[in-house]
């Protein structure tokens, strides 16, 4: 449960930054577009001799807005280079100041012991005690008093005059104290200046890594200058070559916002598939635990079938409710992507069966019936979430696919024919559940006559063939409205 409230968690999180990502790039492809219908308005104007300086004026206000739409993509590189340096710096900081708290108090414990075993040490007596370790009772003249003296030990600064008494151990150690804090100051040197270098590189990193079609843009730029350029020289012919090479630029600038397009809708389409995913193993693994706990009533003697025998029918039933709203949500997920219309109606037909659980775990029915619906609706999610485990790993092998430049290209019959595979597998195991109702139905009946919960069950399953009838018929004919 932990795992798939993870999997949620983290797939929500990166469907919204893809849907900033892929809106960003959609205007890029509208203002492209524009751009790309404006010049091919003025290199008609240029063939059939419209007046320079007009010409001139509107391919000036093209270039603008090329202009302002490579500012555009440059800001949007900027922030996503500074939103990977700081992500990084911050890790970086992290992991350098634990080092340096190390570091910094291994220095300290060191220094302190140190302290503690020169104070500590009984064998070397200090100034002004015998060696029994007793001070003397008054100090000599033009001596400190042991206050001062004290002070004078503790800040481990020798008096005037005193620094030859100072014995080799001691200046060892000051030597060592002095070296350990000149690398400290040295390493927090090296680490700013790093960060520096890093601030300063990253300007760099952005012009070599700009936004994709970045280039295009730029040299579809250059030859509108180059056009306004020959216009201004009435030189027609030469200002429309370069007109012309402003539009490839341009046409290839689109196609590579195409293509970002398509792998950033591959990228939604295996994010909402393992959005899906989650969520029906969320479902399956709490329709389980209303499954054994049925079971479990259903042992229960009818005499003993009264208050804690119905609240906890009652608990069920409502736990069941909940199973119903996340169904809703993975049927609002399905209907958004719109590809299909088999896997929604097996959500429908599996969320009408839940349905039929609720209520009848509400008048506390924990009968064969009963427990026959649940275990369907298991089987129904079981197979629900192994079409998109399936489908999930297609889109991520294709994906890899593409990266490694090894994508095998299927053609438009064989994509739709495996696709109506799938599509078909779904109408058999709907049919095949309808098929075991009615036979559930046929055996509790029983020769008796057709109570109204019963009529109701009947018309239910009617609905259900019906809709698997109208399935089956737009797969056949093509028709997914």
């Amino acid at each position: 449960s932990l795992e798939v409230l993870l999997k949620l968690l983290q797939t929500e999180d990166q469907r919204e930054k893809l849907d900033a990502e892929r809106e960003f790039f959609e205007q890029l492809l509208k203002e492209t577009d524009r751009l790309i219908a404006a010049e091919r308005d003025i290199r008609a104007d240029t063939g059939r001799g419209k007046d320079s300086k007009k010409l001139q004026k509107e391919q000036g206000e093209i270039a603008e807005d090329a202009e302002e739409l490579a500012r555009r993509m440059d800001d949007r590189a900027e922030q996503e280079a500074g939103e990977k340096s700081e992500g990084e710096q911050s890790e970086g900081q992290k992991d350098d100041g634990q080092e340096q708290d190390g570091e910094k108090s291994e220095g300290q414990m060191s220094d302190s012991e140190k302290q503690d075993g020169e104070k500590q040490n009984p064998s070397e007596p200090k100034d002004g005690e015998k060696s029994d370790g007793k001070k003397d009772a008054e100090p000599k003249d033009g001596e400190q008093s042991d206050g001062e003296n004290s002070d004078s030990e503790q800040d481990g600064k020798p008096k005037d005059g005193e620094q030859s008494k100072q014995s080799p151990q001691d200046g060892q150690k000051q030597d060592s104290q002095q070296d350990q804090q000149s690398q400290q100051q040295d390493g927090q040197q090296q680490q700013s200046q790093q960060q520096q270098n890093q601030q300063q590189d990253s300007p760099q990193q952005q012009d070599q890594n700009p936004q994709p079609g970045r280039e295009e843009l730029e040299k579809a730029r250059d030859q509108m200058k180059e056009a306004i350029e020959q216009l201004q020289k009435e030189a027609r012919e030469e200002a429309g070559e370069a007109q012309d090479k402003a539009l490839q630029e341009l046409e290839k600038l689109k196609a590579e916002l195409e293509k970002i397009l398509r792998q950033l809708r591959e990228e939604e389409d295996v994010i909402r598939l393992t959005l899906l995913e989650a969520r029906f193993q969320q479902m399956l693994q709490a329709q389980l635990r209303i499954n054994a706990a049925t079971l479990r009533l259903d042992k229960t003697p009818e005499d003993e079938r009264t208050g804690p025998f119905l609240t906890s029918a009652t608990q069920l039933s409502r736990d069941e409710a909940e199973i119903i709203t996340e169904a809703d949500k993975a049927l609002r997920l399905l209907r958004e992507e719109g590809s299909s219309a088999a896997f929604p109606e097996a959500v429908e037909q599996t969320k009408s069966s839940m349905k039929q659980v609720a209520r009848r775990l509400d008048d506390a029915d924990v009968g064969k019936t009963t427990q026959v619906i649940e275990q369907m609706v298991v089987d129904s999610l079981e197979q629900l979430v192994v079409a998109l485990q399936k489908d999930l790993d297609k889109k991520k092998q294709d994906q890899q696919q593409q990266q490694d430049g090894q994508q095998q290209q299927m053609s438009e019959q064989e994509r739709r024919l495996v696709d109506q595979l799938a599509e078909l597998k779904l109408i058999r195991s709907l049919q095949a559940q309808v098929k075991q109702m009615t036979e559930q139905f046929d055996a509790s009946i029983d020769g008796r006559d057709p109570t109204d919960a019963d009529r109701e069950f009947i018309q239910d399953l009617a609905r259900r063939q019906e809709r698997i009838e109208r399935i089956t018929y737009e797969l056949a004919t093509q028709r997914t409205d």
